[in-house]
């Protein structure tokens, strides 16, 4: 379809011209008209250079997923020496360096450690796979943003959210548009 053939009309036109002398207005001039308006007024009351900043470079989140990626890193290294420490202990029972008591005794303490580390590794991962997921909803929430502020078509769903009535006023060549927003 055709914008520039496309027109509006006052509705109130059907009522005779009493109520409306039936001014119309071709669909691109209205949207040229409200994105001139959108503009405008995002250049008065949006600092997108603010948003940009605070939207795209403050994310706390990395921080934390750094440290928990540098304890991951030490937990998975405390596991080894376990597992170590439980084979070498092994190899001291069959030598006869140590009772078996003390092979029990000991290798329970590091049984126990292991799975303490293991219990406290699989949480960081969860952790990080939360904060991964907050990330995405954070860069999905900029992106909206940007979109919203960068957008050079207006929709027919934008008009009838943020606009509660336009007035269309003078002649074919010299139209006077009025703009009345929902907030």
């Amino acid at each position: 379809y055709n914008k520039h053939k496309r027109y509006f009309r006052c509705n109130s036109a059907k009522y005779g011209k009493c109520c409306c002398e039936g001014t119309t207005v071709f669909e691109s001039t209205l949207d040229g008209a409200i994105l001139k308006e959108i503009t405008r007024l995002k250049e008065y009351y949006i600092d997108e250079n603010y948003i940009q900043d605070n939207i795209d470079t403050k994310d706390p989140l990395e921080e934390k997923k750094e440290y928990l990626f540098k304890q991951i890193s030490i937990i998975k290294s405390k596991i080894q020496e376990c597992k170590n420490a439980i084979k070498n202990l092994y190899i001291d029972k069959l030598r006869g360096i140590i009772t078996d008591e003390q092979f029990v005794s000991l290798s329970e303490q590091f049984e126990t450690e292991q799975q303490e580390n293991e219990k406290q590794l699989e949480q960081h991962q969860n952790t990080i796979s939360i904060i991964d997921s907050q990330q995405q909803s954070m860069q999905d929430k900029s992106e909206i943003i940007h979109k919203l502020l960068s957008f050079s078509e207006i929709t027919r769903e934008m008009v009838n959210e943020m606009i509660d009535r336009i007035d269309v006023d003078g002649t074919k060549h010299n139209r006077i548009i009025n703009i009345y927003w929902n907030f």
